[in-house]
């Protein structure tokens, strides 16, 4: 699993796809991933929060490279197969990469869309019961 930071977008998507507000993005591309919060904002500009400092502050960065973001709507899956969503939403996933020169976007690119077409998507209420089911056949054997 590893440590990992937050990537927080204020800038348009290639595909023009707006994330609902509960979506998160994360990635484990920045040097020393340890749960920071990377915004990118309108105008391609790169800043981190620094919310580890003595003194919290935004910073606006110069880092040149390559970063992959990924985020998705899943709360839980598992077995036999199924997956539960943020709002009982069909599930996504999606994953960009943006490479920065300089600390400004050079360019943004969709990578990968996944809707766990393979899964059964089930509401949170029926996991939620099948959860207690389960719980009382343990608690009785």
């Amino acid at each position: 699993m590893g440590m990992f930071d937050y990537v927080k977008i204020n800038c348009s998507l290639p595909d023009k796809w707006i994330e609902p507000d509960y979506w998160e993005w994360q990635t484990k591309d920045f040097p020393n991933p340890y749960l920071q919060t990377y915004i990118i904002e309108d105008d391609g500009t790169l800043w981190v929060n620094n919310s580890f400092a003595k003194k919290p502050h935004l910073e606006q960065l110069t880092f040149t490279g390559e970063v992959e973001f990924y985020g998705s709507n899943i709360r839980y899956s598992g077995p036999p197969n199924y997956i539960v969503t943020q709002n009982d939403e069909p599930p996504l996933s999606k994953t960009y990469k943006v490479v920065f020169y300089s600390g400004k976007i050079h360019s943004l690119e969709l990578i990968e869309t996944d809707n766990w077409e393979s899964f059964n998507h089930i509401t949170e209420q029926t996991w939620l019961e099948d959860q207690r089911n389960y719980d009382l056949k343990q608690t009785k054997s």
